[in-house]
């Protein structure tokens, strides 16, 4: 391949792009545990004294970068370097630093007696080795550095004399990998000084993978809640059958030489089972960009994944992306019946085939009333109206939770919260609470028919501290009696719904019903977490077992207080719904168990909800919960978090679900169809009179937490952060070093096949694909057969069969290449023209701020949310120019140009990466390069930028002329 010589400037990148991102560990305090873990050696082998990593001899020291438990999307990992400095002057042995993947190791080894380094992979007991070279000038200090570009991983030194490539690979490189230090035994110690990692510029080109928002509803008022409820009703690559499955992919080429790139495309099942391949030659001209548009598979219903790779003269340029979507037999929100199951948080979504939505963690403070009334005298209603509109043009129901105390009237206004100071604290004056409630109801009166007071306001017990309400059940029985009363009293016909109580809830709502409570609520609402078990099973600790037995005992506590209410349970969830991928594939129980800390088990780290499944397990929990709740009467159970991203991938169950909701709503329950204790045959009666089965198997799962496993007597099932409840965490029972590999694997994995003598009229999968054939094959995932008349004199005959199933076996990503002999890596070492051609810089001292003050060169400018920053075209920059501008970036941070009286957005470049300016323990200041379309500028034209948010720092500006 080529070598484009490029001057490494480190400007903007969109993260997303430029991975992984750039980072420095400053070793400033101690080790972070979610990055950093002895693989073996002593358990104290490694620490942080003066801003140096110490690590003693006998250690090997595995560091993680895309740790999973950090829930950040996990892209694969683009070309970049790292450098770490090694001191080894009270160290006298070998030293290897390095990549490893599944056993698979590829690193320097270094021998300071001889001042030399060589290049060693092993795989499966195979090691293959470089010759020896010149690694420093001292026996003492090494700089290493590791460098990927393209197929190509490179091994360096540098020293006074400059950089030596110790040795190079070529081959296929996984997506993510761990890097690690290895030291011999009884050497001393070796202090690691520096250690940095920088993405590299994308010099041959990059891809970007459009996102795909349907029909925008945009609401006028403060810009901030526009894309509140996800900017969209129909986002997401999330399509019906007879709709066109496509990406829109955006093909840039950066440099001054037109280009012809292959765009690879590999389409898979929900299994990872290969299903097609195509490939898109696409001529791209010099610093430009094409769109490609690239079909997707859409035969059958169900969740696919889209490999994506781009190729520049055989060889591969950036990482893989895999995009994950969806073909659903949904039906939109407003052709589905109000008396439908299925709910869902956040963004109200009208292809996702469900009909509710609650508001929780969905909007933050916005919907919350901590930001409705942030003080005594202001109301600010503009996230929840947005919210509540986007709901009901959608054809949705919404269930508005009231609750968050707002500082200025908790009875507890220092205390911690995720919704403000606090927020989790009762209001001093109750009186504030029954104006905020009739201020609701009289807001959206005929609009939000269902009001919940306050979310999880219990603990494990009646401790006077709950999950997000620290006070007793006695305070929480007040708030309700008063929500109730001012509710009722603007509106006879809205439904209150409590208490929203998880956990062990039992004493909670027990000692609740004592205290008159059902007197206030029309509707009882309950969280029935199980993860990462199936609904059937459940936990086996604090008297949380399964679903069916957790609803027995509300309706049990009912009777005992003589009362009858419609059940809902307002959070399910599972924690494989969110960014549970490796470089776009789904994680595996192997992997999970590997990343378990040993004083956090059973979950990933010391707070809920860190307990991970396989994501493909998902669909199918998921799903039984609703089967479920119509089976046990549960009016309404909603899935907490979303299910699709917005613009973006949905999760694998939204497909699943969408067909459960549309073939069983408004489904009635009959009877269980006799079968074997591991399989559920349930028969229902459709909302069009016609009758279903739904038949699945009830795995046994391989671990169980039992009340009589000594390791994990006293503690509490879901341990949470310490200003959330009052939690027995799992320290003193899990220290015990335990290593479980299979954790919350499938106890057995085969098929029951079902000879049933009532044939039915169709037979549909998961997904709602027909299904053909005279016997049934059932695993975790639910089948549904339908009949036109009541089969429930259907008798059915089972047979066990074995080895058929293949579930969430490990991704066995190694390397496969070769160490390349005499290879040397050339530094990338030119400037920013050989993108952009002649760039123009203009003075900040010729600049003025649209108050009409001058700016000093010597400053960063630093703009306030709305603020302009303006400046004359110099007569040497006429002509056709893109505009770069070199600022703060995050999340957070827009620019825009003023163009002739148009805004036009500037975007961040992908092809260069962020850069840290400057950072603290807990903050980070990161500039990128943000550039314009193309425009033609005259003489004496006066151009504006604009920020969009306060502390905006501008660093430098810049006119690349492109006719030159």
């Amino acid at each position: 391949m080529k070598q484009l010589i490029v001057k490494i400037i480190m400007l903007g990148a969109v993260s997303t792009f430029a991975v992984p991102e750039f980072k420095k560990e400053h070793f400033d305090n101690k080790l972070s545990e979610l990055n950093w873990q002895i693989e073996s050696g002593s358990s104290d082998g490694a620490k942080v004294v003066k801003n140096k990593l110490l690590i003693r001899s006998d250690i090997t020291l595995k560091y993680r970068y895309y740790e999973l438990r950090s829930l950040k999307t996990r892209h694969p990992f683009g070309d970049f370097s790292v450098e770490a400095n090694f001191d080894c002057k009270t160290y006298k042995g070998n030293f290897s630093w390095g990549v490893t993947v599944n056993g698979s190791r590829l690193f320097i080894q270094v021998d300071p007696r001889k001042k030399q380094a060589r290049l060693v992979y092993t795989s499966d007991n195979n090691k293959h080795l470089s010759p020896w070279t010149s690694a420093s000038d001292t026996k003492q200090t090494y700089r290493l550095k590791f460098i990927r570009t393209g197929s190509n991983l490179y091994f360096i030194s540098v020293n006074s004399s400059g950089t030596r490539t110790i040795g190079a690979w070529h081959g296929d490189i996984p997506p993510i990998f761990d890097f690690f230090v290895k030291t011999d035994s009884n050497n001393g110690q070796l202090v690691v000084s520096k250690w940095e990692m920088t993405p590299l510029p994308k010099i041959n080109g990059y891809f970007t993978v459009k996102t795909n928002y349907g029909k925008r509803i945009d609401f006028k008022g403060d810009r901030k809640f526009e894309d509140i409820g996800g900017g969209g009703l129909n986002n997401g690559y999330l399509w019906s059958q007879d709709q066109k499955a496509e990406l829109k992919i955006d093909l840039n080429n950066p440099s001054i030489k037109e280009k012809i790139y292959e765009l690879h495309l590999v389409i898979s099942d929900w299994m990872d089972k290969e299903l097609e391949r195509r490939k898109y030659k696409v001529h791209v001209k010099a610093r430009s960009q094409e769109e490609v548009t690239v079909g997707l598979f859409n035969e059958r219903y169900g969740f696919y994944n889209a490999a994506l790779r781009l190729y520049l003269d055989n060889e591969p340029v950036g990482a893989e992306q895999v995009i994950g979507y969806g073909i659903t037999a949904a039906l939109k929100a407003d052709k589905i019946a109000d008396n439908s199951v299925l709910g869902i948080h956040s963004y109200p979504f009208s292809k996702l085939g469900i009909k509710h939505v609650r508001y929780w963690d969905n909007g933050g403070r916005a919907v919350c009333w901590s930001g409705i009334q942030p003080e005594k005298d202001k109301w600010d209603f503009g996230g929840i109206d947005a919210y509540v509109n986007k709901t009901l043009a959608a054809g949705m129901t919404p269930l508005v939770v009231l609750g968050m105390t707002p500082k200025w009237a908790s009875s507890n206004p220092g205390g911690k919260s995720h919704r403000g100071p606090g927020a989790y604290s009762p209001p001093v004056d109750i009186n504030d609470w029954r104006i905020f409630c009739r201020k609701m109801a009289s807001r959206y009166k005929g609009r939000v028919m269902h009001y919940e007071i306050w979310n999880e306001p219990n603990n494990n017990g009646l401790k006077p501290k709950g999950f997000f309400f620290h006070d007793s059940v006695y305070k929480y029985f007040e708030l309700l009696k008063t929500a109730y009363e001012e509710l009722k009293a603007v509106d006879p016909y809205i439904k209150v719904v409590a208490p929203s109580a998880t956990g062990s809830f039992f004493a909670f709502v027990d000692k609740l019903l004592e205290l008159g409570g059902g007197n206030y609520f029309d509707i009882l609402s309950i969280h029935t977490y199980t993860a990462p078990f199936p609904p059937e099973i459940g936990y086996q600790f604090n008297q949380e077992k399964s679903y069916h037995d957790r609803v027995s005992a509300v309706h049990k506590m009912m009777r005992k207080y003589k009362i009858s209410k419609p059940v809902w349970n307002t959070e399910v969830g599972y924690h494989s719904g969110m960014r549970t991928r490796v470089g776009g594939r789904f994680i595996t129980t192997d992997i999970i168990a590997d990343e378990g800390l040993d004083d956090s088990w059973p979950n990933w780290k010391k707070r809920w909800s860190f307990r991970p499944l396989d994501p493909r397990r998902t669909a199918a929990f998921y799903s039984r919960f609703g089967i479920l709740s119509i089976m046990y009467g549960v009016e309404r159970v909603y899935i907490h978090h979303r299910l699709i991203d917005p613009g973006k991938s949905p999760y694998i169950s939204a497909p699943a679900l969408g067909w459960m909701n549309n073939i069983l709503g408004g489904a009635v329950f009959v009877r269980r169809i006799n079968s074997p204790s591991n399989v559920n045959m349930l028969l229902f009666k459709l909302a069009d009179s016609q009758y279903c089965i739904v038949g699945y198997q009830i795995y046994p799962e391989s671990l169980f937490m039992k009340k009589n496993d000594k390791n994990l007597t006293d503690i509490d099932s879901a341990p949470v952060s310490e200003f959330i409840g009052e939690q027995k965490g799992m320290e003193k029972a899990a220290k015990r070093a335990l290593k479980r590999k299979s954790y919350f694997e499938p106890g057995s994995l085969h098929y029951i096949s079902v000879q049933a003598d009532i044939l039915p009229d169709e037979c549909f999968d998961m997904w709602g694909n027909k299904i053909s054939g005279n016997r049934i094959m059932l695993d975790e995932n639910p089948l549904y057969m339908k009949y036109k008349s009541n089969p429930e004199k259907m008798k059915a005959t089972y047979y066990r069969k074995e080895g058929e199933i293949n579930l969430a076996r490990s991704i066995k990503d190694r390397f496969k290449g070769k160490i390349m002999e005499g290879a040397q890596y050339h530094d990338i070492i030119a400037d920013l023209g050989a993108f952009l051609g002649k760039s123009i810089n203009i003075s900040f001292k010729k600049m003025s701020l649209s108050d009409g003050s001058k700016l000093e060169s010597s400053k960063w400018p630093c703009l306030k949310a709305g603020q302009k920053i303006s400046f004359k075209v110099p007569e040497r920059a006429v002509g056709k120019v893109k505009i770069l501008l070199t600022a703060r970036s995050g999340k957070k941070y827009d620019y825009f140009l003023d163009f002739n009286g148009k805004k036009i957005k500037l975007e961040q470049w992908p092809v260069w990466p962020d850069h840290e300016v400057m950072s603290g323990k807990t903050w980070k200041l990161m500039k990128s390069l943000f550039i314009s379309p193309e425009i033609s500028l005259k003489t004496d034209m006066e151009l504006s930028i604009q920020a969009d948010t306060n502390n905006s720092h501008i660093f430098k500006i810049q006119i690349c002329k492109l006719d030159e």
